[in-house]
């Protein structure tokens, strides 16, 4: 009897903002952890774009296409970055560094590299335009590349754009584009049962990290105390998806991950160059990974003379002291991989000049 109270108190008392758009505090967001996703769901996609929750709204590939600074019209060095918040946080230090560069900044919240590069192969019209094209790579993210979607793997804030999977065929990266790729497309799939279905079908065959239980909703989504133990499933969910890719020496080739990885460089590479600009890669080691990024792709960047940063060499990834309490390098950092990247950016304006 105790219990029930306890958890219709709970429930009463710490209930999530009636809009989507306003942050919920500490304890509201606690309890709301491991509510479904099919639930949560429900709660960030609202009528319109324009009242939904701003996470409902980001990285879809489409729309972050759309917007941004064009480059065909831009003046002074034109740089263009796909990526996550990690490089845009960068590419904000750059502006400072020099105001005179014209910036295009795309990707998306956490976004591994199938997501990065599939924008920009998206984003031809703008790059083309541009002296520097830069690819961030989050070595967190290696192992997404058997995902379609940020959903399963950042099950308690999932932010709900897709991306396709990527896959080796005859030795040859390829991808399985997902059934739903705009937000409209998710809302009227959350209204057609039969849509809706479509899309779990398709998960649970290409998505590493779906999972029944964490994806859908039910009766359990109305008790505080059966969300919490949905919760806890849901890391103990995440340690099981991510034992394959990582160990304590560093990441594994499994399901092709490691290889899809230095063949989407290698094509990144291809491409910008082919259209005259300079391709640049950031190799971010966020907290726990050292340098295990690093030591999976240098040698494939350094046999294609690429250009790139590691941030393990700057910032140890091994010590809490390097990151913002959200998981973000402390912005010193960010400020040393823009000087470095405005390196790069030198050495295409002066091709002659002495390191």
């Amino acid at each position: 009897l105790f219990i029930v109270v306890i958890d219709v108190f709970v429930n009463f008392v710490f209930t999530m903002p009636e809009d989507p758009r306003i942050k919920p505090n500490r304890l509201q967001q606690y309890f709301e952890y491991g509510r479904s996703l099919e639930s949560k769901l429900q709660y960030l996609v609202r009528e319109t774009n324009e009242i939904s929750a701003p996470i409902a709204n980001s990285g879809w590939l489409a729309t972050e296409v759309e917007q941004g600074t064009p480059l065909d019209t831009g003046e002074g060095m034109r740089v263009a970055i796909y990526g996550q918040s990690m490089s845009n946080r960068v590419g904000y230090q750059l502006k400072e560094i020099d105001p005179e560069i014209t910036l295009r900044l795309r990707g998306g919240p956490g976004a591994p590299i199938n997501h990065s590069y599939t924008m920009f192969s998206m984003d031809e019209a703008n790059w083309q335009h541009a002296d520097v094209v830069v690819l961030s790579i989050v070595a967190s993210g290696v192992r997404m590349l058997t995902t379609m979607t940020t959903m399963g793997w950042a099950f308690e804030v999932p932010a709900p754009y897709t991306y396709p999977r990527g896959r080796l065929v005859d030795g040859e990266a390829e991808s399985v584009e997902p059934l739903i790729n705009s937000l409209e497309e998710l809302r009227t799939a959350l209204e057609d049962p039969v849509k809706w279905d479509a899309f779990k079908a398709q998960l649970a065959e290409h998505d590493a990290s779906f999972s029944p239980t964490l994806f859908n909703g039910g009766w359990s989504d109305r008790s505080a105390l059966l969300r919490l133990a949905r919760r806890g499933f849901g890391q103990r969910h995440q340690d099981r998806f991510d034992a394959p890719y990582l160990d304590r020496n560093g990441f594994k080739d499994h399901a092709d991950v490691l290889e899809i990885t230095r063949q989407l460089i290698t094509k990144f590479a291809d491409k910008t160059r082919a259209a005259g600009a300079k391709p640049v890669v950031i190799l971010f080691h966020d907290q726990g990974t050292s340098d295990f990024l690093y030591a999976a792709v240098s040698k494939t960047l350094d046999e294609n003379g690429i250009a790139y940063i590691s941030t393990h060499e700057i910032a140890p990834s091994m010590e809490t002291t390097s990151y913002l309490p959200d998981g973000h390098f402390k912005k010193k950092y960010d400020r040393i991989f823009a000087e470095r990247i405005m390196e790069q950016i030198e050495d295409y304006r002066n091709p002659n000049r002495a390191p």
